[in-house]
């Protein structure tokens, strides 16, 4: 027997399973490309549901400026065209009858996570899950204590591995919907026009806006899974180089971290992470006491220290008389004259440097927090021919996390070229050098690369 479903459930057979199979799972996962009708599909369900049983709704995302960020313009036009018996409120949405009440909100506010009306909720609804970071996550889902909840994701993935995905698409409670506009069958023929025209005038954009294949495919990812992968390969066995470096990226911003990362030489061109620091608190004496820690309890050959972020930190050590090189990442390098030709600043140099390393596989094995900030790295061109990092603002901007694992790593490389000048307090010290100019004995001028 065949059960006929409301005209509000007129759902693509696809998503007709997060009915069919409602009491099956507690987590519904949709992902896929535009026009596939993930949110639409979302929306109907819950108000459906909505108006049969009295429910707290909460449809949140990671960061929520207004109201108008939210889906609750997608309940809205739902409500008046199927004329529904709720009141739309500026800020919520009640049914009259039950009082099931849609809140909207956004989880992260002024750096921190917050979980305020997530308690005793019933059906959680996260829009644009690909934007979630795995710290939010890891804050958000335990707060969702009822035991018949559900939380439904629905994301156009940007990278394999980004975290609702990763943790959620294998789980035995997670039921798991892929779908595309080529699935839904109430897309318009508006919508599947614009699609024809992406795929036959931007090839390159189709596969990840209209198909939902993830930003990773895409050629402007500096760094592949793969290769990172393959760095716990690598082997070191009767390497005579034991000198050590550490680079450091201050955080200046909410969630971000200042990480240290120390690599030991390992042969000309050979490097193995020797020890990585982590630390929240952000500010001037903290930060500074770890660095001149790590320094003392390494002996460390040369450091490189983000000058950009966390203000006074260098020029703090400075006063302590430590020799240490400042990094920064935008400086053009006027004494560079060959190595800029490619490159349009100093970060974009060495995240290169970086990438030849790895894929030399002279890079030992990288920890999974610091593959999973390398894999967030994009490069573009300028109109020179010139290479350049996308930089950390427009990075949050597409709903990634500041890359502070990878930065760190790039500076321990970067702190390389400055082996044989002392850290240790120096009556003779000297300005910390900014971007010097490589020694002739440089490893990549050494091996040819520039």
């Amino acid at each position: 027997m065949t059960l006929e479903l409301p005209k509000l459930l007129d759902l693509p057979a696809l998503l007709l399973q997060i009915v069919d199979k409602f009491d099956l799972f507690r987590y519904f996962l949709a992902e896929g490309g535009r026009g596939g009708g993930k949110s639409q599909g979302v929306a109907r369900l819950l108000l459906y549901l909505a108006g049969h049983f009295k429910l707290r709704i909460v449809c949140g995302r990671e960061i929520q400026k207004s109201i108008d960020e939210s889906v609750y313009t997608i309940f809205k036009d739902l409500i008046i065209e199927n004329q529904l018996n709720f009141e739309v409120q500026a800020q919520r949405i009640i049914h009259r009858k039950t009082g099931t009440e849609i809140n909207f909100k956004g989880f992260r506010e002024q750096g921190s996570v917050n979980i305020k009306g997530l308690e005793g909720v019933d059906i959680l609804w996260i829009d644009e899950s690909q934007s979630i970071t795995q710290h939010t996550l890891d804050i958000i889902i335990p707060t969702i204590r009822k035991s018949k909840a559900k939380v439904f994701f629905t994301m156009n993935r940007h990278l394999k591995n980004d975290p609702v995905y990763k943790e959620f698409v294998n789980r035995d409670d997670c039921l798991h919907i892929k779908i595309n506009y080529l699935d839904n069958p109430f897309c318009s023929k508006e919508l599947i026009h614009e699609a024809e025209l992406c795929q036959a005038n931007r090839p390159d954009d189709y596969p990840h806006i209209w198909l939902g294949e993830p930003l990773e495919e895409a050629d402007n990812f500096l760094f592949t899974e793969q290769r990172l992968l393959d760095c716990a390969g690598t082997d070191f066995l009767g390497c005579g180089h034991h000198e050590m470096v550490m680079g450091v990226d201050l955080a200046r911003y909410g969630e971000d971290k200042c990480v240290a990362k120390i690599l030991q030489k390992r042969g000309p061109l050979k490097f193995e992470t020797k020890h990585t620091e982590r630390w929240g608190k952000k500010n001037l004496m903290e930060s500074t006491g770890r660095i001149v820690d790590l320094m003392t309890r390494f002996k460390l050959d040369a450091v490189a220290i983000d000058a950009d972020g966390l203000v006074g930190v260098c020029d703090r050590l400075t006063e302590l008389k430590y020799n240490i090189n400042e990094f920064h990442g935008g400086f053009s390098g006027k004494d560079h004259v060959e190595a800029w030709q490619s490159y349009a600043n100093v970060k974009t140099e060495w995240y290169h440097k970086l990438e030849i390393l790895i894929g030399m596989g002279y890079m030992g094995e990288i920890d999974q927090h610091t593959i999973d900030s390398l894999l967030t790295i994009m490069f573009t061109h300028r109109s020179n021919g010139s290479k350049i990092i996308i930089s950390k603002e427009i990075m949050r901007s597409k709903g990634f996390k500041s890359p502070d694992e990878a930065d760190a790593l790039m500076m321990a490389l970067y702190a390389t070229q400055f082996i044989g000048r002392k850290i240790e307090e120096n009556e003779d010290f000297k300005t910390p050098i900014v971007a010097q100019k490589p020694q002739d004995g440089n490893l990549f001028r050494i091996a040819g690369y520039r």
